[in-house]
């Protein structure tokens, strides 16, 4: 099975659950942004889709990395759906998976932040100084 099916079947999006998590929450994420007034439910709701975002990121790294033997393999723990073996398989065959997590993480917050920027830049009114 080629990487692209992989990346889009279902069950590879499991993939990642549970890396990165400690990162994207961390508590600044809203004030680095700029979304500071938001209410519990609206941090959840942006929380999830942020995680989304580095899951498919760090999926799509994990993924492009593997041999097809390897994809072989991998693809049916994903069908199997045991996220234990799953979590267990990554870790015996991808050594560097945490540092994957880490960078894929932390771009998501720089790309993010710098985004959230240029927002501000475009709809804020330009500040005077007299």
């Amino acid at each position: 099975m080629d990487s692209q099916n992989l990346v889009s079947n279902q069950n590879a999006t499991a993939v990642a659950d549970g890396q990165g998590q400690a990162q994207a929450q961390s508590p600044n994420i809203f004030d680095e942004i700029g979304l500071t007034n938001l209410n519990s439910e609206q941090r959840e709701s942006l929380l999830k889709d942020f995680m989304s975002a580095i899951q498919a990121a760090i999926n799509t790294r994990i993924i492009n990395g593997m041999d097809e033997p390897i994809l072989q393999e991998f693809d049916k723990l994903c069908e199997a759906g045991d996220q234990e073996k799953i979590n267990e398989f990554l870790k015996a065959k991808v050594s560097n998976i945490d540092k994957i997590t880490a960078e894929e993480t932390q771009r998501f917050r720089d790309n993010l932040k710098q985004e959230m920027e240029q927002v501000a830049k475009n709809t804020l009114p330009p500040t005077t100084t007299n």
